[in-house]
């Protein structure tokens, strides 16, 4: 019985020191695991900031952007510039070579543009003639684009860009007759019409328009359809002397006159500045 006792003894710190040496391998590998890991760790550090910093740099350089312009052409008007004779042209802009070159004079300082780096800058005579080719013929910005080699957006742009740069000269181009420009123009109705001591003659059309998004309705004239209302004065060589031009379709005549400059000046005596009668019947008669 005390052999077997002693038999079991032995085996229980057989045992015991297995486990512990067990234990102990178990620790060695857990450590050098532990270290593996932190090397491997580092090694990645070791490559990765270095490729960090490449994607920084690269990210952070300055880029040469790229722009693509589509091509257009500009032969079009050239040609008509060149060849067109003076009809041809009169039927194309609605205005004589002269008169186009007269317009072309007053406003070329407005309708100049400075070249940039992507293109040279669209020149105040094709500017003009673009704008007066629309009114002439009213085509979609599509066909005039085409035809002028510029964009659609463009064509927009220039429209009311020459068309102010117009408006802005228009004051020292139309005028009333003043002196002896007044005399010449009495004379002349008087001979072709024998009208005396008459100045002008004056009366409102109605200009088609398309309907507006917004209070439409004021738009639509007597005869039905949407419009601005244009009043005209002309002198007997039929040139327009003053104009004013917008007032809604619906408005009446007498009311666009009555709020004209033309008529307050008369009304204030400062219409004509010249003493200028004639005794018609025993009556002196003024302009």
């Amino acid at each position: 019985m005390a052999a077997f006792n002693r038999v079991n003894k032995i085996k229980r710190i057989l045992a015991w020191l297995m486990y512990l040496r067990k234990r102990k391998n178990l620790n060695k590998k857990h450590r050098t695991k532990l270290l593996n890991s932190k090397s491997c760790t580092d090694a990645r550090n070791k490559y990765a900031l270095p490729f960090m910093n490449v994607i920084l740099m690269a990210i952070n350089s300055p880029r040469t952007r790229e722009i693509s312009m589509h091509p257009r052409s500009l032969t079009w008007f050239d040609m008509v510039d060149r060849d067109f004779y003076d009809e041809l042209w009169y039927v194309n802009f609605r205005v004589t070579r002269e008169t186009f070159n007269f317009l072309l004079n007053k406003v070329r300082h407005d309708l100049l543009h400075k070249n940039t780096v992507m293109r040279l800058a669209i020149t105040a005579k094709r500017r003009l003639a673009l704008m007066l080719y629309y009114l002439a013929s009213t085509a979609e910005y599509k066909t005039i684009a085409n035809l002028f080699g510029v964009s659609r957006s463009f064509v927009c742009v220039c429209i009311r860009e020459a068309c102010c740069a117009i408006t802005k000269r228009l004051s020292k181009v139309i005028t009333f007759p003043r002196r002896q420009d007044l005399q010449q123009i009495i004379d002349g109705y008087e001979q072709k019409w024998g009208f005396p001591m008459c100045a002008g003659a004056i009366d409102g059309t109605h200009i088609p328009i398309i309907a507006p998004t917004e209070s439409h309705v004021e738009y639509v004239n007597r005869k039905g359809f949407h419009s601005i209302v244009m009043q005209a004065c002309v002198d007997c060589n039929y040139l327009f002397r003053d104009v004013v031009v917008g007032w809604p379709g619906s408005v009446h005549d007498a009311r666009v006159l009555s709020n004209s400059a033309i008529y307050k000046q008369g009304n204030e005596g400062k219409l004509f500045t010249t003493d200028l009668t004639k005794e018609i019947n025993g009556e002196e008669i003024p302009p």
